[in-house]
């Protein structure tokens, strides 16, 4: 796959582009209803760090092994739990966010952050959520895309929220029988994940 190959180039604004035009196309072939994303999804690539570090390929961009576990998926799969997952094994570090998952439409999902933990050697742990309260950071996020049909749009405004902004909502962009899965934000911002085999 083309896509394969593109999320594996150095981080910069040329490979974000052709990382960008490769999602398009699979966008436009859509989303399977209904998915069970029950499971360990890695990321491999997200817009949000694509030209943040030059020297650095999308799957160390962070320094650390990026996950998202979905688990807890309730029968008619509407609401569940995902836990956004970093971890530094060389340093015996790993940052944990965790959010419920209320399915408010077909690919769409309402995701509400309610821990925030860094995790140490022998067990210690460093709540984290407590002090974004306290932080009034506001950042600038990519330009919004939208699919309008089959057509993806790029709104050209940049949006600003709070970083301490707890709800957000994701869309399920595309799925398919191999594992791969794009998703966006309420922020315009594209992730790319697989799936890992238990």
């Amino acid at each position: 796959r083309k896509l394969e190959k593109a999320v594996l180039l150095r981080q910069g604004r040329e490979s974000r582009r052709v990382v960008e035009s490769y999602l398009e196309e699979l966008v436009r072939l859509g989303v399977r209803e209904r998915e069970d994303l029950t499971g360990a999804w890695r990321l491999e690539w997200s817009s949000q760090t694509a030209e943040s570090n030059p020297f650095a390929l999308p799957s160390s961009v962070l320094g650390g092994e990026c996950f998202q576990d979905i688990s807890a998926m309730s029968e008619d799969l509407a609401r569940g739990r995902v836990e956004n997952i970093v971890s530094w094994p060389s340093l015996g570090l790993t940052l944990r966010g965790g959010a419920t998952i209320d399915v408010t439409g077909p690919g769409v999902s309402v995701v509400t952050i309610d821990s925030f933990t860094l995790e140490g050697p022998k067990g210690w742990r460093l709540p984290l959520l407590s002090l974004t309260d306290s932080a009034d950071i506001v950042v600038n996020d990519a330009p919004k895309v939208l699919r309008e049909g089959s057509q993806v749009v790029t709104v050209s405004s940049k949006g600003e929220r709070r970083l301490n902004q707890r709800q957000g909502e994701l869309e399920e962009l595309y799925i398919d029988r191999e594992g791969l899965r794009i998703t966006r934000g309420d922020t315009g911002l594209l992730y790319v994940y697989t799936r890992e085999e238990v």
